[in-house]
């Protein structure tokens, strides 16, 4: 979605030679996932965030409404203000950064302003497996940066000549950058109820001395409560990697299974009904949340044993 504006860019300043070169990084992956898949359009049919509404939908401005969290209400404004200056404030410009800030205009603001909206209607269409996470930002957040300062060079430059000022209002919107941000986290950090509840799941397991038994899991978070070698796959294995069509195929006899209401029907694509087949699992134990609810039932940790 970003690249066209590149081609418009060197369209603009008259570069057509480089404009093909554009997509060479899509023929260059195209080209070598042919040989295992043997379709050169692999990128787009092989896309793991096809589909439509995996976690529901949301508000259109989800995530500007949520701007106070993300980025900040401080470099909120100033990202206005950077708009603003953008858009009608050249006449305010010198003429010797004009080109400079028409570049930046295109590259920088312009990929934030794609990013956003290309974000903002895959959450409140439901597509592209969008979860309306705010970390889909993180993506942004240097350009959101660049473009913040450009709003704060924007709103006292004027005052650049009054030194005392100017450095204060500098060093006071720095402080308020970093502050606000710090005072926004609930430190110290607790487990929300999701992660609780699979810590409780497997403290059971602990428990119960099944550790000696090897854990198949949804939720990453288990390898840490469970002490589990992050990447091997000797003592336990994710959901996600087993056999979907027929579960229970590839797990072997004695296996823990811990599935839990979030990733299991989702990432894993292993809905509970297969795991309450009662020739080939037995329901040791659930965990369930107090109150956060999955899809109108309150979220639930799971325990399996494999016959």
């Amino acid at each position: 979605m970003i690249l066209p504006l590149f081609g418009l860019i060197l369209l603009l300043r008259r570069k057509f030679l480089p404009i093909p070169f554009l997509i060479t990084g899509f023929l260059v992956y195209s080209v070598i996932g042919y040989f295992h898949y043997h379709d050169l359009l692999w990128i787009m049919h092989t896309n793991p965030y096809h589909g439509e509404d995996v976690y529901g939908h949301g508000p259109l401005l989800f995530f500007v409404s949520w701007n106070r969290l993300i980025f900040g209400n401080v470099c909120g404004v100033l990202f206005l203000v950077a708009s603003l200056g953008y858009i009608g404030g050249r006449i305010f410009i010198k003429e010797r950064i004009k080109g400079l800030l028409n570049f930046e205009r295109l590259a920088i603001w312009g990929s934030v302003l794609i990013y956003v909206t290309a974000h903002s209607i895959f959450w409140y269409k439901g597509l592209f497996g969008s979860a309306g996470m705010w970390r889909v930002m993180a993506a942004i957040s240097p350009a959101f940066a660049l473009l913040s300062m450009r709003g704060m060079t924007i709103a006292t430059g004027w005052l650049e000549k009054f030194k005392l000022i100017y450095n204060t209002i500098w060093i006071a919107v720095i402080c308020l950058i970093i502050y606000y941000p710090v005072r926004s986290l609930d430190l110290p950090q607790r487990l929300n109820e999701r992660k609780s509840t699979v810590r409780k799941a497997c403290e059971w397991v602990k428990q119960n001395h099944l550790l000696n038994h090897k854990i198949y899991y949804s939720e990453p978070f288990t390898k840490m409560c469970l002490s589990l070698d992050p990447f091997g796959e000797t003592n336990s294995k994710e959901l996600m990697y087993v056999d979907r069509q027929n579960v229970g195929s590839d797990i072997p006899s004695g296996a823990i299974l811990i599935w839990e209401a979030g990733l299991g029907p989702n990432e894993d694509q292993i809905p509970l009904v297969k795991l309450q087949d009662t020739s080939k699992f037995i329901f040791l134990q659930k965990f369930e949340a107090p109150y956060e609810m999955e899809r109108g039932a309150k979220y639930a940790a799971y325990v399996f044993e494999r016959k």
